[in-house]
């Protein structure tokens, strides 16, 4: 007997579809303003997929209310007004992985809130009035991955807060009113993979901040008040890869700030106070340097600020006020591609400034004040393919200024006064 094989792959396909939705189906009682949860009746049969109570008016989550659902993965009870949940109210649902209580008026969490969910991967608790977290609140929770907290009012980060969450990746704290990290207080995070502590009020990092987190490749510590980072204070971050401090209080890198990260791809410190770029090197592995936007008193750079770079491809050091490159400073790093020092205060090119890095692809120096640019300034950059000279304050090009650049395939020099192109004077 023949069998179609065209009707078969029909047949094949139906199966599996109807597999996947008998998987997948969703109980869904989203923005029906329900003020108790106690007053919807859960359809018997446990094949629920996804439960979503989105956008109701619950106040309270009571003890065991969920135990018809037996097959759930997701639950949303996200924005529903809810300001209380009591012990086991979860412990129903041994399966669900996804959580979401966000926008809720919880003010504190507890260790029994989160009984006899083992398989949970997310958990979402963000922009609510939280204030206190229980020492080993979440230590039952063996399959945490992520953990979203952002929003809040936590203010301290103490001791045991995260304790017994050793599998946890991702921890969110952004925008929680947090002044203080206790010492010590990520130690049992020994998974974590990115932890975010933006828009807070932090004012100072120590160097046992950050105590055991072997494994952390980002930390974003953007938009506090930090006017301080401790010598070592990033010393057990050895495979980070990523470090954002922007729009802090920074004026000064003291030495060995950055010792320790020996993984380290990117540094972002931009809109800070920086007067002087110091004690940046030995970061052998370091490929994205941003400072720009901070003080206007930056004034120099010079050979000894940035030191044994040799991975750095692109260095930020526009909005800084810059007015002195001294000879040889970029010089050392043999594989920078990409240098911006735009909107600086910039007035002479000179020979010196731009010597011999051969690796350089990109140069951006528009809207600084340059008047004057000396003969052979860029014939060290043999591999040059972008030039920006814009908007300054040029009005004299020499014939030869760019005879080396055989690569050059943009070259900016709108908004001068350039009124001739002079031969060679020199």
């Amino acid at each position: 007997m023949m069998v179609d094989s065209m009707a078969l792959s029909y047949s094949c396909l139906y199966a599996l579809l109807s597999v996947h939705l008998a998987m997948c189906l969703t109980y869904d009682r989203a923005n029906e303003n329900i003020f108790d949860i106690r007053t919807i009746d859960i359809p018997a049969g446990n094949t629920y997929d996804t439960v979503d109570y989105q956008g109701n008016n619950f106040n309270i989550i009571p003890a065991n209310y969920f135990g018809n659902l037996s097959s759930i993965i997701t639950l949303h009870l996200d924005s529903s007004n809810i300001s209380q949940i009591q012990d086991s109210a979860f412990s129903g649902i041994p399966t669900v992985q996804y959580l979401n209580l966000g926008g809720n008026e919880l003010e504190e969490l507890r260790p029994g809130m989160f009984l006899n969910l083992s398989d949970l991967v997310s958990l979402k608790v963000w922009s609510n009035k939280i204030h206190s977290i229980q020492p080993f609140s979440f230590q039952h929770l063996r399959s945490l991955k992520w953990l979203m907290l952002q929003g809040n009012n936590i203010q301290v980060v103490h001791y045991q807060m995260f304790s017994n969450v050793s599998t946890l990746k991702q921890l969110h704290l952004a925008g929680s009113g947090i002044h203080t990290l206790e010492n010590n207080s990520f130690v049992d995070l020994i998974s974590l993979y990115r932890l975010s502590l933006t828009d807070n009020l932090l004012k100072v990092i120590y160097p046992e901040t950050f105590t055991n987190l072997y494994s952390m490749q980002q930390l974003w510590i953007e938009g506090n008040e930090i006017d301080t980072l401790h010598p070592y204070c990033f010393h057990h971050l050895t495979s980070l890869t990523q470090l954002l401090a922007n729009r802090n209080n920074l004026q000064y890198i003291q030495p060995e700030t950055f010792f320790g990260l020996d993984s380290i791809q990117e540094i972002q410190i931009q809109e800070n106070d920086i007067i002087e770029i110091s004690n940046i090197d030995n970061l052998t592995t370091l490929q994205f340097l941003e400072i720009y936007y901070n003080n206007e008193d930056f004034e120099v750079i010079a050979p000894d600020n940035l030191t044994n770079l040799p991975s750095l491809e692109r260095l930020f050091l526009y909005g800084n006020g810059i007015h002195t490159i001294l000879p040889n400073t970029f010089q050392q790093f043999p594989s920078l591609k990409w240098l911006y020092l735009y909107q600086n205060e910039l007035e002479i090119i000179r020979p010196d400034m731009f010597s011999n890095i051969s690796s350089l692809q990109r140069l951006y120096l528009y809207s600084n004040h340059i008047h004057t640019i000396h003969l052979h300034s860029f014939h060290g950059l043999s591999s040059l393919v972008y030039l920006d000279l814009s908007k300054n304050d040029i009005d004299v090009i020499q014939a030869d200024l760019f005879l080396n650049l055989h690569d050059i395939t943009y070259l900016y020099l709108d908004e001068n006064h350039i009124e001739t192109m002079e031969q060679n004077r020199y």
